[in-house]
């Protein structure tokens, strides 16, 4: 029957078992197939339409594939748009070298500038 694997944090991936390849052939000869004789795959990947009387009507992969993956296509350029610009964060670096980092954390640590005067103990030190 129908085979559906679920990958973590990703959408449940489901193949066209050899049921769903024979009712959507039929489907496909007779321009529809009753929605009792159905197969979850051939819903799942949206192979089958409602169409009147209870039936179910094909839909060309090509066009069932475009209702289908639209939605995952969008999600992904979203996500991709999201990487892009974390990486352009990074490639512009956060505007602060090694040396001016360190520079930054002395002037910190010293706000008068890191200047010393020599005491009249000949030592150098910091002037208050």
């Amino acid at each position: 029957m129908c085979n559906f694997t679920v990958e973590p944090d990703e959408r449940t991936m489901v193949e066209l078992c050899d049921t769903g390849r024979r009712r959507y052939a039929e489907a496909i000869e007779r321009g529809s197939l009753d929605a009792g004789l159905a197969t979850d795959c051939l819903l799942e990947l949206r192979l089958l339409e409602p169409g009147s009387d209870g039936q179910l009507v094909p839909v060309a992969p090509a066009t069932a594939a475009t209702l289908l993956l639209a939605p995952l296509r969008r999600s992904s350029q979203r996500q991709i748009e999201a990487i892009a610009s974390i990486e352009g964060v990074y490639a512009a670096g956060p505007g602060v070298s090694r040396g001016e980092a360190g520079r930054q954390r002395r002037h910190a640590a010293d706000p008068g500038g890191g200047e010393h005067q020599l005491r009249a103990t000949g030592r150098g030190g910091r002037v208050p």
